[in-house]
């Protein structure tokens, strides 16, 4: 009997279990098609893509692991739910402000109007989605980036866990 797949002592079993967990990591993922996410394949990135005006770069880094069948279930949805999500966290950017608490948006808008020709909401409303980072293995699950590009270096990163929902803000430079 022939077979396609030669077996002999040597094989480690366990690689074989990995690479067949690593196949059945493919995924068809709005925005980069059909990919595979495993511990080889990791990281895939998509620049130029098209988020309510905003031309944003997005990433997947599964941090040299294979996610889990949830894992790439909520990656799936927020690709497909991420020009809505955008609005929610513009919305809650306006809310925020708003809000008699201090806050890392109140502070963002601080340090920037006085680089921008904007002020408070408007300089909120203004503020352009620069990048995605999905990364499977860290403390928060997407990192969505908000800038001025022209006007400042100072980003308005926005944390959020598996089910979509806001967790935290915080400045970068």
């Amino acid at each position: 009997m022939k077979t396609d797949l030669c077996i002999c002592e040597y094989v480690d079993f366990y690689y074989l279990c990995r690479l067949k967990l690593n196949i059945m990591a493919t995924y068809k993922l709005h925005y980069f098609g059909k990919i595979t996410l495993s511990e080889d394949d990791d990281y895939h990135e998509i620049e130029d893509v098209d988020i309510n005006g905003s031309s944003v770069s997005i990433t997947i880094d599964c941090m040299g692991e294979t996610p889990s069948k949830a894992q790439g279930t909520a990656i799936e949805q927020l690709l497909e739910h991420l020009p809505e999500l955008d609005q929610q966290i513009r919305n809650e950017f306006i809310k925020v402000y708003r809000s008699g608490e201090e806050s890392m948006v109140k502070d963002y808008v601080q340090i920037v109007e006085e680089m921008a020709d904007v002020q408070g909401e408007e300089l909120l409303t203004a503020l352009e989605l620069t990048n995605l980072n999905i990364s499977l293995f860290a403390t928060e699950f997407a990192g969505f980036d908000y800038t001025l590009p022209e006007v400042t270096d100072e980003i308005l990163v926005v944390m959020v866990d598996e089910e979509r929902k806001i967790i935290r803000f915080t400045i970068e430079s």
